[in-house]
This record gives C-alpha cells, sequence and structure tokens, in this order.
C-alpha cells in the first residue's frame, strides 16, 4: 500500500514486500 510505503522494501520488480 502506497500510505505504507515508508514501511516497505521496494523490490528490482517494482514489487512491494509488506514488513
Amino acid at each position: 500500500d502506497t500510505h505504507n510505503v515508508r514501511s516497505v522494501s521496494f523490490h528490482p520488480s517494482g514489487d512491494f514486500l509488506l514488513a
């Protein structure tokens, strides 16, 4: 989620990994 962007890790593929 974009509101959790500060809490997630960005993948080279552009996907998000929720912490």
